[in-house]
This record gives structure tokens, C-alpha cells and sequence, in this order.
């Protein structure tokens, strides 16, 4: 809607019914912009995405995305209406400075999408912004590095396909769907693009459940909304779905366990079904538990409800191979192998969420925490363990995991809750390089050579595919000190060394090559080939950690079905 037609309908209205609308909430999700449509501005970059594929070593291999210019988009809100360009951006967007904000809207990064014009348009700094406007804000986007399993397309291992699903063997570090500084190189837009022709119409896949970046293993995805949704609804129907995972923890399992044991009428989905909850914040802290116990089960039809007095000490020596446990758990007939029981300890343990912009989690009875965050932030959880092997050379045992409910980091919680947090992963209790000091070798070579390139004042051309369109020193940006991944936000004096570049000249000089010119990451780079820098990041960072989804089974309807993918090479002890 222009100006002049938002007056007129305005006008039409009486002042009450315009005071009212005024002080009305926001409007529900599912109603917004109904009508709007998107603009596809990045659709010209996405058709031009350029991909590389190194060897790393082994069978690990590392896809490179090139640098790209990429829009993001807004839709105008009502609070920004009337206001200007430039103080929106640097009240509601602070990444970068006032001063940074200024510059693109006069260089053109930051432009206006009118509602009858798709095509963007530049705007002044006093720009006021009206109720139908889209604000676009156009950067060189650099995307990390990220592990696949071969050199061919479409470099994800293919677990199972059917009409309406999906099943893919998810490598570490990559994302399911695009988050933070990962965006095309992200498990679904990856898919997308190379298992489906760009003009196919049914090329779009959705998400049933999802798995961390650092964690390996089964993804299920479907090819239509609607089977999406049905699947969805079955995994959240914890009796309708059977999910087991694999993890190497630290020491011998479970022989650090600290928790209270249960001897009779233990919990159901790390719930007290004998404590009634009448809505009570005290009734919620007596129904949540926090305990472990044993059980022997005989069969898969057996739901493990029988506890056993079998000691820590004699649970610590039980041994199975991966294989015999799949084969006992599948098995239906429990009349084949009626003598043979296995052995698995269930943990008991709340967890939350602590940080949701960062996605950190912590277990425990939360006792310190306040009445009104435990009732809205505390959750019931439950696992079950069984030991497959324990290796004393590597002191680490292979455990396999079976969810009962579906909490953020659960199993990673409850093994660090254990004593025996998985053995690489920083974040809950393990050590980034445990076990392979070659990888520590190589983090600590990758961040020397990027140390020494950050404090170096690099005057050198770049090599032939990177070389900028101007070379002209005082118009390129230098690398500041002591900067070595692009993780490092842009400080203050590269802002100010991008907001002084030479403006673009739109007759002879493209949208990319100004982006690139003008990039801090680029910047960073130069000296260095873009493949090699982000090699190098890609060694300092964690690659995975020893949580892999080995198989889900899913009852829809009485039908199941079962997805399972290799078991990973770092469960096989040389």
C-alpha cells in the first residue's frame, strides 16, 4: 500500500476505531504477511553458488562454498514506520557501528524493496521507512568449511529413500538447516541442490527431527509438509519411536556414577507417576526424578520394568558388539534366545536450557533455581545405557544410548551427569582432541599459520583467482592484528576501514566485486587462497564429537519402520 492510498483508507476510518487498531497486539504468527511475498533477490546468487571439494585425509573430505553476496531481508515493522533508515538499522541491528550503517546506505549495501518494485533501491540516510517496505542489506557472505563423506555429488551417504521419505547419514559439523554462519552449506539446501534438478517443484525437503552440528548420524527428512507432520507427531508419540545412538564417553562406564538408585517402582519418562502434580511448583520438584536404575531385558517386547540388583561393578563388565545388540533388540521372538538377558542402567535427570541464544543446557535437581524459572524452564528426561566395549588403552567406553524423551543435549547431559561425559565434546565435561593427538597436532600447525598471517602486513598480490578488481592499497582494506577465523567479530578499526572505501562505481565495477573489495573477511584472507584459510579454520574448530544416531524406528498406524546407518569408525578400537 502506497502513501497516498494508506491516507485515504486511513481517513475513512473514525478516530476511535484508529486509537483502537493502534493499541492492538501484534498480530498471530500464522496471520502475518500472508500476503506478502518475499522478494527473491538472492535467487541470481544462489544459481551461481561455486562449491570445492578437498581431500583432508582418510575418508574425510572438506566441501568449500566461495564467498557470495547474499540479502537478508526485513519486513518493515510497525515500529520502525516513520522512522529513518539509519536509525532503525542502528537501534534494531547492532552488529556494527553507526558510522558502518551510514556508509552502506550511501554505498548501496542497504537499500529499500517498494511493494510494487522488486527490484531494490537506494534510499538516503533520512530515509523514512513506510509500513509496506522490505529493508535489504546485502554483505559477502563467508560460510565455513564443512566435512562430507565423498568427493561426488550429492556427498551425504544415502541411508533410504522411499516416495514420501528421505534417510541420510548426517556428517559432523554440518547443520540440518541453515543457522548462524552456516546457510547453503547446510544438510537440507545441500540436498535440495544436488539431488534435485533447480526446476524441479518438488525439490523442497522438511525436517521430522533434527540432530547437532557436532553429532553424526540419521536424518530423516520428508518430501511433502504433510508426511513431515505425521512423522513428526509419531517421534513425539515416545511409545511410537525407538531411537538408538552410539557414544565413546570417557573412562569405564558406569563406575563414576553419583546418582541415588532406585529399588522399587522406578520412574516413566524421568517422571514419578506416584507423585500426583496438582500445578504446584513443589509438586513438579517431587515428580521430576533424579535417580538411576538396572534392568534385565529378555526381549524387545519387554519394556525393562523388572529391576535387577545387578551391581555398578558387575554392570561395568558386561560387554556386547554392536551387532548382537541390534540383532536382540530387532528380534521379536523372545523364545529363540529366552536364557539371554541384557543389561541396561536408565538415568533419571532434569535438565534446561541455560542460554538459548547459545544452546547451552545443564542437568540436575535445579534446587538453586527460582520457582517461576523451574516451572517454565525445568523438564523431566530419561535415558537408558548398555556397554557394548570398554577400551583401557584409550581408558573410553562405547555406550550405547536409548532416549525416552527428546530434551536439547539430553544424552550428553545425562552422560556427563554419569561422571562419563562423551570424550570429546568441550562443551559437557570432555576434551576437544581426546584420543587423537595427531588432530591436536594439526589444530595447534592451523593456528600458528593464522596467528602468523593476522600479525603480518601483507602488501602481496593475492594469487590469480583472488585477486581484487583494484589493487590499489588505499582503497582495499588490511588485516588488523592478531585476527585469525572469521569467528572473531569485526572490530571497530576494520568497520571504520570498510566504511571509508572508495564508494563503488556502478558503470564499472559489479555488486561482487565492491562486496569483495570491501569485505572484512575477505581482508583477512588476503596473502592466503580462500580454500587453504578455510582449511585452517576448519582445523581449529571441533570436527564432530562421538555421539552418532545409529538407527530410529517409527510406528505410524501400526506400520513400523526402520532407518539405521553404518556404525562409525571411531567406535571400531584398533
Amino acid at each position: 500500500m502506497n502513501a497516498d492510498s494508506s491516507a485515504h483508507s486511513f481517513s475513512a476510518k473514525s478516530a476511535s476505531q484508529t486509537l483502537a487498531k493502534s493499541h492492538r497486539g501484534p498480530k498471530p504468527r500464522s496471520q502475518r504477511n500472508r500476503k506478502r511475498t518475499r522478494p527473491d533477490v538472492n535467487e541470481e546468487a544462489m544459481q551461481n553458488l561455486r562449491f570445492e571439494v578437498e581431500h583432508l585425509s582418510g575418508k574425510q573430505w572438506l566441501l568449500h562454498l566461495r564467498p557470495y553476496p547474499y540479502t537478508f531481508e526485513s519486513f518493515a515493522k510497525s515500529r520502525w514506520v516513520g522512522r529513518t533508515i539509519l536509525d532503525v538499522y542502528t537501534d534494531e541491528f547492532k552488529s556494527y557501528p553507526r558510522s558502518y550503517y551510514k556508509e552502506a546506505i550511501q554505498q548501496g549495501r542497504i537499500q529499500i524493496i517498494h511493494k510494487d518494485c522488486p527490484s531494490p533501491v537506494t534510499v538516503t540516510c533520512d530515509y523514512e521507512i513506510q509500513g509496506s517496505d522490505v529493508l535489504a542489506h546485502t554483505v559477502h557472505r563467508h560460510e565455513p568449511s564443512i566435512m562430507i563423506h565423498n568427493n561426488q555429488s550429492p556427498f551425504i551417504s544415502i541411508v533410504g529413500e522411499t516416495e514420501d521419505i528421505l534417510a541420510v547419514d548426517k556428517p559432523a559439523t554440518l547443520p540440518v538447516h541453515p543457522c548462524g554462519g552456516y546457510h547453503q552449506n547446510s544438510l537440507i539446501p545441500l540436498l535440495e541442490r544436488t539431488l534435485y534438478n533447480e526446476k524441479d517443484d518438488n525439490k523442497n525437503l522438511f525436517t521430522i527431527h533434527r540432530l547437532d552440528r557436532l553429532t553424526s548420524g540419521l536424518v530423516i527428512l520428508a518430501k511433502r509438509s504433510q508426511v513431515a507432520r505425521t512423522w513428526t507427531q509419531a517421534i513425539l508419540k515416545r511409545e511410537a519411536c525407538t531411537k538408538l545412538y552410539l557414544a565413546r564417553v570417557k573412562g569405564r562406564f558406569p563406575s563414576n556414577l553419583n546418582l541415588p538408585r532406585i529399588t522399587t517402582d522406578p520412574p516413566v519418562n524421568g517422571e514419578w507417576m506416584s507423585h500426583v502434580c496438582d500445578g504446584s511448583v513443589q509438586s513438579l520438584r517431587k515428580r521430576f526424578a533424579h535417580s538411576y536404575w538396572i534392568t534385565l531385558q529378555s526381549s524387545n517386547t519387554e519394556k525393562c520394568t523388572a529391576l535387577s540388583d545387578m551391581s555398578l561393578d558387575e554392570f561395568c563388565v558386561t560387554s556386547n558388539d554392536v551387532e548382537s545388540w541390534l540383532a536382540f533388540l530387532s528380534c521379536s521372538d523372545s523364545s529363540s534366545d529366552s536364557t539371554r538377558k541384557m543389561p541396561w542402567l536408565h538415568v533419571a535427570c532434569p535438565v534446561r536450557v541455560v542460554n538459548f541464544k547459545d544452546g547451552g543446557c545443564e542437568s540436575g535437581t535445579f534446587d538453586h533455581v527460582e520457582d517461576d524459572l523451574y516451572r517454565r524452564n525445568v523438564k523431566p528426561a530419561q535415558t537408558s545405557f548398555a556397554v557394548i566395549r570398554y577400551d583401557a588403552e584409550s581408558d573410553s567406553t562405547i555406550v550405547l544410548c536409548r532416549p525416552s524423551t527428546g530434551r536439547t543435549h539430553q544424552i550428553r547431559l545425562h552422560l556427563q551427569a554419569t561422571g562419563h561425559p562423551i570424550a570429546n565434546d568441550p562443551n559437557y565435561g570432555g576434551e576437544i582432541w581426546y584420543g587423537n593427538p595427531e588432530g591436536k597436532k594439526l589444530c595447534d600447525m592451523a593456528q600458528k599459520e593464522l596467528d602468523e598471517a593476522g600479525i603480518t602486513a601483507l602488501d602481496e598480490p593475492l594469487d590469480s583467482d583472488e585477486a581484487f578488481q583494484n589493487s590499489d592499497a588505499s582503497n582495499t582494506l588490511y588485516q588488523t592484528k592478531c585476527l585469525s577465523t572469521k569467528d572473531v567479530p569485526a572490530t571497530d578499526v576494520e568497520v571504520e576501514e570498510m566504511a571509508r572505501a572508495v564508494p563503488r562505481d556502478e558503470m564499472n565495477e559489479s555488486l561482487e566485486e565492491f562486496m569483495k573489495r570491501t569485505c572484512v573477511w575477505c581482508a583477512r584472507c588476503r596473502g592466503q587462497s580462500l580454500t587453504k584459510r578455510s582449511r585452517l579454520e576448519f582445523l581449529v574448530r571441533s570436527q564432530g564429537i562421538w555421539l552418532h544416531a545409529l538407527q530410529y524406528e517409527i510406528r505410524i498406524e501400526g506400520v513400523a519402520t526402520a532407518f539405521r546407518t553404518q556404525v562409525p569408525s571411531w567406535c571400531l578400537f584398533t
